[in-house]
């Protein structure tokens, strides 16, 4: 292998080992009335939680963790029919996305979740 072959490959795992990890997950699910779904993920200090949903009718939708007995809400109970936004992982938690079928009938809820972290 040539000298310039080796240090374009130093170069490339160079770039790789400093690209964020990123994982995804897609979902699709019917909600009946007065059920909850979550979501939970380990996530480390320092990464970031994207997030988007929609559904069919208005949901009541948060983000939190437990720190004790405590709950912290990084994104505040809300009642929406879509959103999208990004959590700034300040602390090493289990942060969970939770949504709640207040309606008297099925909802479908479609959500995506995208995690970066260093």
């Amino acid at each position: 292998m040539s000298k310039k072959n080796l240090i374009a490959i130093a170069l490339l795992a160079f770039v790789i080992f400093l690209s964020p990890a990123q994982a995804t997950e897609d979902q699709s699910l019917n909600l009946r009335p007065g059920k909850i779904h979550e979501s939970c993920h380990k996530l480390e200090r320092g990464s970031k939680l994207n997030y988007s949903f929609q559904v069919s009718s208005e949901t009541l939708f948060n983000v939190h963790f437990h720190a004790g007995k405590v709950i912290e809400y990084p994104v505040t109970e809300q009642l929406a029919l879509e959103s999208s936004g990004s959590v700034a992982v300040e602390t090493t938690q289990t942060y969970c996305l939770m949504w709640t079928n207040p309606q008297d009938h099925t909802v479908t809820l479609r959500y995506n979740v995208d995690i970066v972290s260093r």
